[in-house]
This record gives structure tokens, C-alpha cells and sequence, in this order.
């Protein structure tokens, strides 16, 4: 059963990597106009059912946006009275290397002396003790990796919608053949599929004041981290590609 919670915030306050990242508890459904952002999230997956509050020093901490292994021994030990290193030989004597993630993930929240860690920072815990035990990569997903890049531009929403969306307008800045988009919603997203028809994009339009927009793209269903890695840098020079030649029109 769907255990469903809602968040409202302002656009200018996504943080973007943070939402995609969540996906490792929560099942999002992310909707947006000019001015905010809402999620729809599911809780099943969660250990407990208590309210996920984006606003709290406990929930996320300064800069979790920007590196999701912002956890630190300094945080663990001054919250728990143990290093991570314990803590990780801990979970291994309770079998969590035979654990999937979202095992892993609870396990965590069940033990009671990581619990005045908070739900937000058990997570990063999972997350870092997998990457230290070799059980994942970063970036990587039930159903492959994936990265994200975004490109703050300086025009309107609408117009860098349209560089996207509208096939001629597209071949000025991107050279790749043979993609087709699958779903659009003007002015707010567009999904591809790529030209390797295994990979997709998740493209997103935020306004960022009336001359600004910014656009983020997730490439989702990567084989591996070294493709990952391929297209983490294709993407940050294509940006930069469309943002030197849409500023230049």
C-alpha cells in the first residue's frame, strides 16, 4: 500500500541533484509551474512513516545538495559516540553486505544507537558504507547509472523550451541523430529517448526571473560508471554549446 506525503517549495530552492537522489527511498512524482515545485512521495519504502521536513537542519544539511557524501565522522561521532569505520564493521557482522540498498537503508534506521543520526543522514550513511564496501558505485540506480548536469541561460523559459522542443531549432546546438522525444509539457519538461534507444533523457525547465532560465538533464539508464562518466562531460560541454549559441542568436 502508497503511503503518500506532499511537499510544496519554490522553484528557486530546488535542489536539483538532492530530488533525484531521493529516489534511493522515496518514490517521486515531481510537479512544477514558474514559482514552486511539489513532490508526491511515497513512504512504503521509507523505515518509518514520519514526516520528511526539506526545511530542517536534521533533514538536510548545508551543501547535501551539491555532494550527497557530505557525511562526516565529525557528525557521527559527536551524534552516535562511534566512527563510521565501527559503525560499518557493526553492519557487517549484521550481514548488510548480503543486503540490497533499500536493506541496507533499513537496517540502518533499525539500529538504535545510529537513530539520533535522522532519516536524511542514515541515508548518506547507507549510501557511503555501500561506496566503502564496494557494493555500489556512485551515481548508480536499481536500473543503471545516471548523471545529472544543469546550464543557467539567459533567456526566457520559453524560448529555451523551444531550442529543445522543436526539431530544427534542436540540430543548431545538438548534433546527436536518431532521438525522439516521448513526452513534452511546454515551458516545463521534455523526455528523450536517446539515439541508443536503451538510454533517456529527463530534461527540465525552471524560470529563473523573466530574461533567465535554467534547464536540467538527468541521462538515466547507463550501463556503467565509465559511460557515466563519458556523458557527464558530454552534457556539461553541450550546455555549454546551446548557452554560448542561444545568448549569441
Amino acid at each position: 500500500m502508497m503511503k503518500l506525503a506532499m511537499t510544496t517549495f519554490r522553484s528557486d530552492e530546488k535542489p536539483t541533484i538532492f530530488l533525484y537522489e531521493l529516489n534511493d527511498f522515496f518514490d517521486l512524482h515531481i510537479g512544477s509551474n514558474e514559482n514552486c515545485i511539489s513532490l508526491c512521495y511515497d513512504f512504503s519504502k521509507t523505515a518509518n512513516e514520519s514526516r520528511f521536513n526539506w526545511r530542517s537542519s536534521e533533514s538536510m544539511p548545508a551543501g547535501a545538495a551539491k555532494e550527497r557524501s557530505v557525511i562526516t565522522d565529525k557528525v557521527v561521532v559527536a551524534k552516535t559516540g562511534k566512527s563510521m569505520a565501527e559503525w560499518f564493521d557493526i553492519l557487517d557482522e549484521k550481514g548488510a553486505k548480503k543486503l540490497d540498498s533499500h536493506g541496507i537503508y533499513v537496517l540502518i534506521n533499525s539500529i538504535d544507537g545510529l537513530k539520533p543520526l535522522g532519516e536524511w543522514n542514515c541515508g548518506l550513511l547507507s549510501t557511503t558504507y555501500q561506496w566503502d564496501r564496494g557494493l555500489r558505485e556512485r551515481g548508480e540506480k536499481a536500473d543503471g547509472f545516471e548523471i545529472s548536469v544543469s546550464k543557467t541561460i539567459g533567456m526566457p523559459i520559453g524560448e529555451l523550451y523551444t531550442a529543445w522542443a522543436d526539431d530544427d531549432l534542436r540540430t543548431t546546438w545538438l548534433a546527436e541523430k536518431g532521438i525522439s522525444i516521448t513526452k513534452a509539457t511546454e515551458n516545463k519538461s521534455i523526455r528523450i529517448l536517446w539515439s541508443d534507444k536503451k538510454t533517456r533523457l529527463s530534461v527540465d525547465f525552471y524560470a529563473k526571473g523573466d530574461a533567465k532560465s535554467q534547464v536540467v538533464v538527468q541521462h538515466l539508464k547507463l550501463p556503467d560508471s565509465q559511460k557515466a562518466a563519458e556523458l557527464k562531460e558530454y552534457w556539461s560541454k553541450t550546455l555549454d554549446d546551446l548557452k554560448s549559441t542561444l545568448e549569441n542568436l
